[in-house]
């Protein structure tokens, strides 16, 4: 203490001012110092966080998603053939080799298992702090094929057939499809996956309902259930620097699959009850009560007028004549699609050194498979282009 005081009385004498304005001088000093330090390690954490994502980013942006691009679509649509299509897109990265295919449903196979290559991919490349979203995301993808073995299995389809229309990956293994194609039944199938990161998708409340109703709809329900609880308890593991983009488009997502779900519903005259079985973890825009009073209304219309002050009343109320026209709410369902698909390049654009770049390829990726099955079942059928585009999810349709 003698020390710093006699420090202090030097300082003063040099600089011609009390001691005490020494002592202010210094604290000042200090409170800059450490202000720049707070500053500058932010500054830091954001250019850590851009080389984290520069090579996944540059990646993806290589790659593309081309099959979104209505001019790609167009053309695909006024092709002549099968083949056609399919030596078109190995130019997009999608080296499916058609002389292996015997009909459409094993390219769908074929597609179905280079997306799970591109979500693995992603998953591995993406830096730490997003692994356990991108994580998650596979599940949905891997449900998906579950849901395949379930229907197959109830439907009576024999083990090497069972086994061609799955993919496998991540709890999916080779091991794990062989064993599904032989269980005995869909009550043999879901014992397996006790074993499994789907353990607690199975409740016994909907174990109990198949074996007593034997309906497959309740299992498939239980699967989407669980993988959005999974996307949305990821969102609360992504490092907080980086969770942002990942956390609007869970919300988004959720908010979009539970309105198709709800609409799609009261189409077909589902009972209310059902349809809430049905509702998968809420996003912020369409929170659970907002949901429930949506359930209860009787139609499209009551709906739409019940979404004001929501991003998607709009789009829907723009495409209620067609629905009214057709008969059909299809023209709903797509006005919905095109909307998360614009929500997702939005992403990209606001948030290109984060992880908007991957959010936009991977879910572009997965609508570029769906506009790929559209236009070769629509060729197989003879449709003309035209119908054939009505159906496809296009960068830059207004929803």
């Amino acid at each position: 203490m003698d020390e710093l005081s006699e420090i202090f009385g030097s300082l003063s004498e040099v600089l011609e001012i009390t001691p005490l304005e020494v002592v202010a001088a210094v604290f000042v000093i200090i409170f800059f110092i450490a202000l720049f330090v707070v500053i500058f390690m932010g500054y830091f954490r954001i250019i850590l966080n851009i080389a984290y994502f520069a090579y996944p980013n540059a990646r993806v942006k290589a790659i593309g998603n081309p099959c979104i691009e209505c001019v790609q679509i167009s053309e695909l649509a006024e092709l002549g053939s099968v083949s056609e299509v399919m030596e078109k897109i190995r130019r997009f990265h999608y080296e499916i080799n058609i002389s292996e295919m015997t009909d459409i449903e094993g390219i769908e196979v074929a597609l179905g298992a280079l997306y799970l290559r591109d979500c693995k991919k992603i998953e591995e490349t993406a830096p730490e702090g997003t692994k356990s979203f991108f994580r998650a995301y596979c599940l949905m993808v891997e449900a998906d094929s579950l849901k395949t073995a379930l229907r197959a299995k109830d439907a009576g389809l024999p083990p090497d057939e069972i086994e061609r229309k799955l993919i496998p990956v991540c709890e999916l293994t080779l091991v794990m499809i062989r064993k599904i194609a032989d269980a005995r039944d869909v009550e043999e199938v879901i014992l397996l996956l006790q074993n499994t990161a789907y353990n607690t998708a199975f409740t016994t409340g909907v174990h109990e309902h198949y074996i007593r109703e034997k309906a497959i709809l309740p299992l498939e329900l239980a699967l989407d259930r669980f993988v959005f609880q999974e996307l949305h308890a990821s969102v609360f593991r992504v490092d907080a620097s980086m969770v942002a983009p990942i956390r609007k488009f869970v919300s988004t997502f959720s908010d979009i699959t539970n309105l198709k779900t709800i609409l799609r519903a009261k189409s077909d005259g589902v009972d209310n009850e059902v349809i809430l079985d049905a509702i998968v973890t809420p996003g912020s825009d369409l929170p659970e009560s907002k949901l429930k009073q949506l359930t209860e209304l009787k139609d499209i219309v009551e709906i739409a007028a019940r979404l004001e002050g929501t991003p998607y009343r709009s789009p829907i109320e723009k495409v209620l004549p067609l629905c009214q026209e057709s008969g059909s709410i299809r023209p709903l369902e797509t006005a919905l699609e095109n909307m998360l698909l614009a929500s997702v390049l939005t992403l990209d654009i606001t948030y290109p050194h984060g992880a908007g770049p991957l959010i936009k390829f991977i879910v572009g990726k997965q609508y570029e498979i769906k506009n790929i099955r559209a236009v070769l079942w629509g060729i197989k059928e003879d449709l003309p282009g035209e119908k054939i585009r009505e159906v496809v999810i296009c960068e830059g349709v207004a929803a």
